[in-house]
């Protein structure tokens, strides 16, 4: 089993496929080695992995192979599937804050976030302390089109930790379509001071400052963005003379100029 871990974390599947089958056939009746087996041969997309899925049912109370499963599943890109898997790891284990939070991610990619919120929110009584929760539950009610059940979740996640830098550009994106494009301008400030180098919570500060029509305000922010990725000059460029809060700036080659100047 170790050997096959180990060269799984070195990405040398064909080795970690050969030592899961060897752990499979020195111990055939537990379950880790054959759990292992079937995700290594999904990671490897052999058919195979297909045959022995059915071999698992033998182990519905076998929590970590199930919640591994799952997650192995969803980076595949088979949602449905992972929601399975992650759903026999809760059963197995009802406080298994992992599992629960893998089912709520493969409920997400299955475009079913009303229902990954809701599994969310069952999960903080479990975990009531842990920022991720709320965050999570926070994209997924965004997603689920509730603006202001997302921003109570997003402001529980950063009340939890105020350096939660993720947590702040999302209550940052649930503020504008809320059009609080203030209260967004303070999110999108948290989350750089958080994270200086996410250049996304600069363009979007930039755009909510627009919007409060504090041009040259915007115009630093937007600075920011383009010294920490040129490549979102396009976007800046849009934002300034597209939006209704812009400017009609004819010399786009001025405005590079302009930004490289105040960075």
């Amino acid at each position: 089993m170790e050997a096959a871990q180990q060269a799984e974390a070195k990405g040398d599947l064909p080795s970690a496929i050969a030592a899961a089958r060897r752990a499979l056939r020195a111990a055939p009746i537990r379950p880790a080695p054959l759990f292992l087996l079937c995700r290594l041969l999904l990671r490897n997309r052999e058919p195979e992995a297909n045959l022995l899925l059915a071999r698992l049912e033998a182990f519905p109370d076998y929590a970590p192979g199930w919640h591994a499963l799952g997650g192995t599943l969803l980076e595949a890109g088979r949602p449905e599937a992972a929601r399975v898997a992650f759903q026999r790891a809760v059963a197995a284990a009802p406080g298994h804050v992992g599992a629960q939070l893998g089912l709520a991610a493969a409920l997400l990619a299955a475009g079913r976030a009303g229902e990954a919120a809701a599994s969310l929110a069952a999960v903080e009584a479990h975990a009531p302390d842990a920022a991720e929760i709320p965050y999570r539950r926070g994209v997924c009610l965004r997603e689920a089109g509730d603006g202001h059940g997302a921003a109570a979740a997003l402001r529980r996640a950063v009340q939890l930790d105020p350096g939660f830098a993720s947590a702040w550009f999302a209550l940052g994106l649930v503020r504008q379509d809320l059009h609080d494009h203030a209260g967004a301008v303070d999110a999108y400030r948290a989350a750089l001071e958080a994270r200086p180098d996410l250049h996304e919570a600069a363009l979007n500060l930039g755009i909510a400052l627009q919007e409060l029509r504090a041009f040259e305000t915007a115009l630093d922010a937007y600075a920011i963005a383009y010294r920490l990725h040129p490549g979102s000059f396009g976007r800046i460029a849009q934002a300034v003379v597209a939006a209704p809060s812009g400017r009609l700036w004819l010399d786009l080659a001025g405005l590079r100029d302009a930004l490289a100047a105040r960075a």
